[in-house]
């Protein structure tokens, strides 16, 4: 039996939607006085009945250090296997810094966090499965005196940037499909 793949591909409509809600999400949690954001999900996805459908996931840990960032995130791809969702499109919600030194300044051994022009922002990322199609947006934040989050500018939006993170959270995802390694190498030896 062949399935239609298109189900599986999310429209530019969907993905500005999805990217929307996550801006709207960021914004509820910045105006409900948090000393920070936590990580969060929101995975547009469709069951084997077809339906579409949305998760929210809650991430418990900071997105902080990078290898145990990609194995959360290649963990809640797993997880949405195990739910029987296929993950259309994702969106991830996420305190982060934006430097401005150039990326060649910061593999030089100087951290985001030693950037003098760098600033703490919330992140909003959202990247269809394929990854070929991907939104993001970006608004500066402050800490107030009392230690609690407030806006410091506007929303910066981007189209078609590499947002990598949630890349693992779909190999997460087909990490879980049985056969499908096999399946991959057989179509690249032309064997399919």
């Amino acid at each position: 039996m062949q399935r239609d793949v298109t189900l599986y591909m999310p429209t530019s409509a969907q993905l500005e939607e999805l990217l929307a809600e996550a801006k709207a999400f960021a914004e509820c949690w910045v105006a409900g006085d948090a000393p920070s954001v936590r990580p969060h999900l929101i995975v547009l996805g469709r069951d084997l009945a077809g339906q579409l459908g949305k998760t929210l996931i809650a991430c418990a840990m900071p997105f902080t250090q990078p290898a145990d960032t990609r194995r959360a995130m290649r963990q809640l791809g797993a997880l949405m296997y195990e739910q029987k969702s296929v993950p259309l499109a994702v969106a991830l919600i996420s305190q982060a810094w934006r430097g401005r030194l150039k990326a060649n300044e910061v593999n030089c051994g100087r951290a985001l966090q030693d950037d003098p022009g760098a600033e703490d922002g919330v992140l909003v990322a959202a990247v269809g499965l394929t990854g070929g199609l991907s939104l993001g947006a970006y608004r500066p934040v402050r800490t107030r005196i009392d230690r609690l989050l407030a806006w410091a500018g506007p929303w910066e939006e981007s189209r078609e940037a590499t947002f990598t993170l949630i890349r693992h959270f779909f190999h997460g995802f087909f990490g879980c499909v049985p056969g499908l390694e096999e399946q991959l190498a057989a179509q690249r030896a032309g064997l399919n």
